[in-house]
């Protein structure tokens, strides 16, 4: 076969492709083992070229000119990543090519023929100084009625018997399942916070990818009729703080078109130094 996958096991084996591509912490903690993860590559015996699936990113890393495998994206994709995908819930496949070979400018010629589109990936460095310069204007506390608290077994558990009772929708296991090898993994090597309401999720922030002592945060408000309150900046102020009391580096990513998340890197302290190139297309 042109592309196959190597058994979770085996994902060590890769690592040689993939070095030197900076600030991509979500490919460095699914090789070390702490995100969840498949790999396709062209010989499981020697791999030349090796495709990461890592939530809901791809990355490709490794020789450019592999023919078989190359003649062959195309229709994995359709036959083995598009069904995979749905049941992952996504509808689209997004992918990044290791900056340091040719397949940011192989992956057009490749898939070019699917509507690719392309989005600049913001990259963030942590300016402790410029963060604490700020952070009396960026409290953690919440207002009267909610409650700031940290991610932990009971916090979990609680939210898993509302959810399946009915009363929030927010899945926060699930969002915690995409990131980590397993929960427990995730209490034992992350953290995260999150504001509540009245038993409902308004806001969580975190830890989405960390290898050694770096950790990169995932914001989401989940109450739409909180956006704009302040909410996101607050878990994530109390996400930066954890991270400084324990000697931890916070790491920060945005989306191209997330302005707001561009503007909230900016407001904690984070300094942008550099963009990747991602390209995607809708899956059909």
């Amino acid at each position: 076969m042109a592309i196959v996958e190597l058994p979770s096991a085996q994902t060590s084996r890769i690592a040689h492709l993939f070095a030197g591509w900076q600030n991509s912490y979500r490919i460095d903690s699914a090789l070390a083992g702490n995100s969840p993860c498949r790999v396709f590559v062209d010989d499981a015996g020697e791999p030349r070229v090796a495709l990461l699936w890592v939530h809901d990113t791809f990355s490709i890393a490794g020789a450019a000119d592999v023919e078989g495998f190359n003649g062959a994206l195309d229709g994995f994709i359709d036959e083995v990543i598009h069904p995979a995908a749905e049941q992952r819930g996504l509808d689209f496949f997004a992918i990044l090519g290791h900056p340091d070979t040719d397949w940011p400018s192989r992956l057009p010629e490749l898939l070019g023929h699917r509507e690719l589109q392309v989005n600049n990936i913001h990259k963030y460095r942590f300016n402790e100084a410029l963060y604490r310069k700020r952070r009396q204007e960026n409290s953690p506390d919440p207002p009267p009625g909610f409650e700031l608290r940290g991610v932990t077994r009971g916090l979990l558990d609680e939210l898993e018997r509302l959810e399946e009772a009915g009363g929030t929708p927010e899945k926060l296991n699930a969002k915690i399942g995409n990131y980590s090898v397993s929960r427990e993994h995730f209490l034992d090597q992350g953290f995260g916070f999150v504001i509540m309401e009245e038993g409902r999720l308004v806001s969580s922030a975190l830890s989405c990818y960390f290898v050694g002592d770096h950790y990169e945060i995932a914001i989401e408000t989940h109450d739409e009729n909180r956006r704009r309150q302040s909410f996101a900046t607050r878990v994530a102020t109390a996400y930066i703080d954890h991270c400084l009391a324990r000697r931890l580096i916070p790491v920060w990513s945005a989306d191209g078109h997330n302005t707001a998340s561009q503007r909230m890197a900016r407001k904690l302290g984070f300094e942008k130094v550099g963009e990747q190139t991602e390209h995607w297309f809708r899956l059909k």
